[in-house]
C-alpha cells in the first residue's frame, strides 16, 4: 500500500471526524472566492454599483478576516485531530513508520483535505456564482442585473491563498507529529484525567470583567464610544475565557451539593461528566461564545442600521416628494401641477398631497444663543399632518400659546420650556409666544416651527403679503422605494438655483440602501461563516471524544443503565455545549447592542431579537444534527 492510499484511506476511515472540518473549509473556501468574484467585476469598478469601491475595499478587508480566521480554525482543527490520533500513530510506530514517515502521511492527509476542500468550494462558488449576483442586484434595487463574468483573477486569488494556508498548516502539523514519542502515544488515552480545580481569585475576576464591561456598554455614548469599545471588548473576552475555564466548574460543583438535584435519576452522571467535558472544552467553548457574540452583534447592528435607516426616512422625510416655495403662486422650484403630471406619466400612484402655509419670523430662542428665520404654521395644518405620521401627536393650544417643533428625533435637548415666554418679530413688529413646550419630529421640509392656535395663525396671516408667505407642497407616493427613476426625472425640472428646495425621500434611500444593503449581505455570509466554523468546532470535539464517552457510558449499561436514560445523558451532555456559548454570546450581544442604541438613537432590540431567534434555530438544527449523528455511533 502507497502512502497516498494509506492517507485516503484513514480521512475515509475517520470521516466522522473529518466531515465537519470539511464543509467548513469548503464553505470558508467559496465565501472567499464569491467576495472575491465582487472584487474583481468589471461593473462594480466601472460605477455599476454606488459607493463600489468602498464596497470592494470593505470586502478585501473581509477577505483577510476570512483568510486569517481559516488559518486559525484550520490550524486548531489539525492539532486537534493529531492529538485524538495519538494510539493509531503509536500502533503506526511499532509497525516500523519513522518520523519522517509519520510526517509523510500528514502531509498527505492535510494537502488532501486542502485541495478537495478549495476545489469544492470554487466549484460551489462557480455554481452560485450567478444566483449571488442577482441576489446582491435585487437587494440592492439595481434596474440592470450584476452580469456574470469567468472569474479569473478570483480563481487564481482564491487557489493562491489557501493553498499557501494549508501548506503552513501541513507544516506546522507535520513538525508537531515529528515531536511525538511512541510512549506518550500508546498510553495517552489511558492516562487518567485528574479532577478539575479553580481559582476563586480566577473566578471573581471573571465576574468582576464581565460585570464591568456590560456596565460601560450599558452607558455608553456617542462621546465615549471610540475611547472605551476596545476596553469593553477586553474585559468581555477576558471575563468569557475565565467564565469558562473557573466560573462554570464552580456552577457544577454548587449543583453537585445539592443532594436533592444531584441524586435525581441521571443527573450525578450527567453532572459528573460535564465537570471533565467543561474543562476539556473550555476553549472551544470560549471561542464559540466570543463567535457567536461576533455574529450577533455585527447581525444585529447591520439589520439594525439597514432596517432603521428605512425607518429613520420616513421621520426625516414626511412626504417622499418635498418642495419649499416662497410665494404662494410663485411655483420657481416648480409647479406642482407638472409635478402631477409627471408621477402619472411614469405610473406613479399618489397616495396623498399636502399643502402648508407658513408665515415667516424672526424668533429669538435663549438655549439656541440667536435669532431663527422660521415659520409659524396653524394647529389644524399640523394636526392633519399628525394624523398620517407614526410618532406625531396632535395639539391643542390656547390662542397666544404656542409650541416649538425641533424636527431632530433622540437629541434630548429642549432649547424650549413650557411657560417660557419667546419673543418674535412679525413684519417689524415685536410680540410674545407663552410656550407650551418642545416637539420633535418632521411634518414638513423645513427645520424649525411654531405651532399656533388657527384663530391666532389667520390673524397673523393677514399681516403678511402672499409674497412672503412660505408654502411646503408634498407628495406621498404608494411605492415610494422604487420611485427613484420618476422623481430623478422631476428633479430635473427644477433650476439649479432652487435643488436645494426640492427634497426626495427616494433618492435619499436609494443610495444608502445600495451601500447598506451590500455591506450587510457581506457581514451576513461572514457570520454564516463564523457560525457553520463554531458549530464544526463543537461537533468535531464530540467526535474526538466518542470512543471514550462510549466505553464509559457501555459500562454503565452493564450495570443497569436503560437506552431512554443513556438517551438522557447524552442529550444534556450535547445541549450543554452548544446552547451554553449561545446563551452566553446571547447576553454579550444583548449589551452590545444597548450600546448600539445608545450611540445611534435607534430602537435594536425589534431586529436583534429576529437575528437571536434565527440563530437558536440554526444552532437547534446543528445540535439535533449532531446528537443524532453522536447517539447512533455511541450505542450499538
Amino acid at each position: 500500500m502507497t502512502f497516498r492510499k494509506l492517507a485516503i484511506n484513514n480521512v475515509i476511515g475517520n470521516k466522522d471526524k473529518y466531515i465537519s472540518f470539511f464543509l467548513s473549509s469548503v464553505f470558508s473556501v467559496m465565501v472567499f472566492f464569491v467576495y472575491a468574484s465582487v472584487i474583481f467585476h468589471p461593473g462594480i469598478h466601472a460605477g455599476q454599483i454606488m459607493g463600489g469601491q468602498a464596497v470592494a475595499l470593505a470586502m478585501v478587508a473581509c477577505e483577510i478576516i476570512i483568510l486569517i480566521f481559516s488559518f486559525f480554525f484550520v490550524l486548531y482543527s489539525c492539532s486537534a485531530f493529531l492529538k485524538s490520533r495519538k494510539k493509531e500513530f503509536g500502533l503506526f510506530t511499532l509497525f516500523g513508520f519513522t518520523k519522517g514517515q509519520l510526517r509523510k502521511m500528514v502531509m498527505y492527509e492535510n494537502m488532501l483535505i486542502g485541495l478537495f476542500s478549495t476545489a469544492s468550494g470554487i466549484g460551489l462558488g462557480l455554481l452560485f456564482n450567478k444566483l449571488f449576483f442577482m441576489l446582491v442586484s435585487d437587494l440592492i434595487g439595481l434596474a440592470q442585473p450584476i452580469s456574470f463574468y469567468w472569474p479569473a483573477e478570483a480563481i487564481m486569488l482564491t487557489i493562491a491563498g489557501y493553498f499557501t494556508l494549508f501548506l503552513l498548516i501541513t507544516l506546522i502539523s507535520m513538525h508537531q507529529a515529528g515531536k511525538l514519542e511512541i510512549r506518550e502515544l500508546l498510553i495517552a488515552s489511558r492516562q487518567p484525567k485528574r479532577l478539575p480545580k479553580f481559582s476563586v481569585w480566577l473566578v471573581l475576576l471573571s465576574l468582576v470583567t464581565i460585570g464591568y464591561g456590560y456596565w460601560l456598554a450599558y452607558t455608553l455614548d456617542m462621546r465615549q464610544m471610540l475611547v472605551l469599545i476596545l476596553p469593553i471588548t477586553g474585559l468581555v473576552v477576558l471575563g468569557t475565557y475565565f467564565l469558562f475555564t473557573q466560573s462554570s466548574i464552580v456552577i457544577l460543583k454548587l449543583l453537585q451539593s445539592s443532594k436533592k438535584f444531584y441524586y435525581n435519576r441521571t443527573n450525578m452522571i450527567i453532572i459528573s461528566q460535564m465537570m471533565f467535558k467543561l474543562k476539556d472544552n473550555a476553549l472551544v467553548l470560549f471561542l464559540v461564545s466570543v463567535l457567536c457574540a461576533v455574529v450577533l452583534t455585527s447581525s444585529g447592528f447591520l439589520n439594525v442600521l439597514l432596517n432603521g435607516t428605512k425607518t429613520q426616512m420616513l421621520e426625516r422625510y414626511p412626504q417622499t416628494i418635498g418642495i419649499h416655495e416662497v410665494g404662494l403662486e410663485s411655483h420657481r422650484v416648480i409647479d406642482p401641477d407638472v409635478v402631477r403630471q409627471m408621477l402619472k406619466d411614469n405610473g406613479e400612484e399618489i397616495r396623498y398631497e399636502t399643502k402648508v402655509i407658513g408665515i415667516p419670523i424672526k424668533a429669538t430662542v435663549p438655549a439656541m444663543m440667536r435669532t431663527v428665520d422660521t415659520v409659524v404654521i396653524a394647529q389644524s395644518d399640523y394636526n392633519a399632518l399628525a394624523s398620517r405620521m407614526d410618532k406625531i401627536e396632535p395639539v391643542d393650544i390656547a390662542y397666544g400659546h404656542a409650541c416649538f417643533l425641533y424636527p431632530i428625533y433622540g437629541m434630548n435637548r429642549q432649547f424650549v420650556h413650557p411657560g417660557e415666554q419667546i419673543s418674535y418679530t412679525l413684519e417689524g413688529q415685536s410680540m410674545l409666544f407663552k410656550m407650551n413646550g418642545q416637539l420633535e419630529g418632521f411634518v414638513v421640509q423645513t427645520s424649525t416651527i411654531f405651532i399656533v392656535n388657527d384663530k391666532q395663525y389667520a390673524e397673523m396671516a393677514v399681516q403678511v403679503p402672499d409674497g412672503s408667505k412660505h408654502v411646503f407642497y408634498g407628495f406621498e407616493l404608494k411605492n415610494w422605494e422604487k420611485a427613484t427613476e420618476s422623481i430623478e426625472k422631476i428633479a430635473q425640472q427644477v433650476p439649479d438655483a432652487h435643488k436645494t428646495d426640492f427634497v426626495s425621500r427616494s433618492k435619499e434611500y436609494a443610495g444608502f440602501r445600495q451601500i447598506s444593503s451590500l455591506f450587510f449581505f457581506i457581514a451576513v455570509f461572514v457570520s454564516i461563516l463564523f457560525f457553520v466554523a463554531s458549530g464544526s468546532l463543537l461537533f468535531f470535539k464530540l467526535f474526538t471524544e466518542l470512543e471514550e464517552d462510549r466505553q464509559q457510558l457501555q459500562a454503565l449499561r452493564r450495570i443497569g443503565l436503560t437506552r431512554s436514560e443513556m438517551s438522557r445523558i447524552v442529550t444534556a451532555q450535547i445541549a450543554t455545549l452548544f446552547y451554553l456559548p449561545c446563551l452566553v454570546g446571547g447576553i454579550h450581544a444583548a449589551f452590545a447592542m444597548k450600546a448600539t442604541s445608545n450611540v445611534i438613537f435607534a430602537e435594536v432590540w425589534l431586529y436583534s431579537g429576529i437575528i437571536y431567534l434565527v440563530y437558536l434555530v440554526m444552532q437547534t438544527v446543528y445540535f439535533l444534527a449532531a446528537r443524532n449523528a453522536y447517539f447512533k455511533k455511541i450505542v450499538i
